[in-house]
């Protein structure tokens, strides 16, 4: 069975009394969740992915940005890159900048951002 975004995002609610660990977890179950939903846009709408020598989250940025090109307008691809890329440096924050703080708005920020997703693929 597929697995459900957002449900996989939720499986780690925060409030602003959560400590920190679960702030970064909830970071970076967002911003994966972000991940499959951008995936699952470029296999349906047949975007070549997997072309370059990067890994799968720069792929996706490519992906994004090699359709830009050939699309035209490409407004929502446009949206989708800055989200992710964006979301990105919160994650890599959350699981690898371990001497930073997280704060609670960290994670609204990329549980914001994947509610942007989930808008702009299902509208």
């Amino acid at each position: 069975m597929p697995v459900d975004y957002i449900a996989f995002h939720s499986s780690i609610p925060v409030t602003s009394n959560s400590s920190e660990i679960e702030l970064r977890n909830n970071i970076s179950r967002n911003y994966y969740a972000i991940l499959h939903y951008l995936k699952a846009y470029i296999c349906k709408n047949k975007i070549p992915d997997g072309v370059y020598a990067t890994g799968t989250h720069q792929q996706v940025i490519d992906a994004l940005s090699s359709h830009l090109k050939d699309k035209g307008d490409g407004i929502i691809e446009k949206r989708l890159k800055i989200i992710f890329t964006n979301s990105k440096t919160f994650r890599v924050k959350a699981d690898y900048l371990l001497d930073k703080d997280i704060k609670y708005s960290d994670a609204n920020q990329v549980s914001g951002a994947l509610e942007k997703v989930k808008n702009l693929l299902e509208p």
